[in-house]
């Protein structure tokens, strides 16, 4: 069983594409190797995926999301080259529990290129991206252009982590209350 295997791609009509599931990899591409959690009391308990990118050599990729709603569910994060984009079977990211309203940042380890960030907080925490019509009720953002009017392709969300490595922003979004 892959770690979010019950997870599936969702759409979104207007701003964003939320996929979350991670298949196993083949040889030649990087895989989740471990999952281990951090001890309760800090200010979330969280799952992290560290990931296996072979002989490649890491840079640091800080990712700062932007207005975290406090939510009952999980958020997840995903982080994701080219020819993984949507398929899940590879990358770097985190499952992140019990989270307090505001802005939050986490680091990955990334060889530098060109990558897509995907986050999806399933705020009801029933396990799929709610959707009333068109319209999403959990809450979700990605990284690069922001004024989406359709599902993003990948050049839609890229960002490039240099060889001294990046700093990104990831705005979320969540339906009025």
């Amino acid at each position: 069983m892959t770690l979010f295997s019950t997870l599936t791609t969702i759409a979104l009509p207007i701003c964003a594409a939320v996929s979350i599931a991670v298949a196993p990899a083949t040889p030649s591409t990087p895989t989740i190797e471990a999952i281990k959690s951090v001890p309760e009391g800090t200010t979330a308990s969280v799952k992290t995926i560290k990931n296996s990118w072979g002989d490649a050599t890491t840079v640091k990729l800080s990712v700062t999301l932007k207005g975290v709603q406090e939510k009952a569910g999980p958020m997840y994060v995903a982080v994701q080259k080219r020819e993984n984009y949507q398929k899940w079977n590879a990358g770097a990211g985190g499952i992140y529990k019990g989270l307090k309203a505001g802005d939050h940042t986490y680091v990955y380890d990334v060889p530098a290129g060109e990558y897509a960030i995907s986050v999806w907080h399933d705020s009801d925490n029933d396990g799929q991206f709610t959707m009333q019509g068109y319209l999403p009720l959990d809450g979700w953002g990605n990284s690069g252009n922001q004024n989406l009017q359709a599902p993003p392709t990948f050049d839609d969300v890229k960002i490039t982590v240099s060889a001294k490595g990046s700093r990104e922003t990831v705005n979320m979004h969540y339906p009025k209350d």
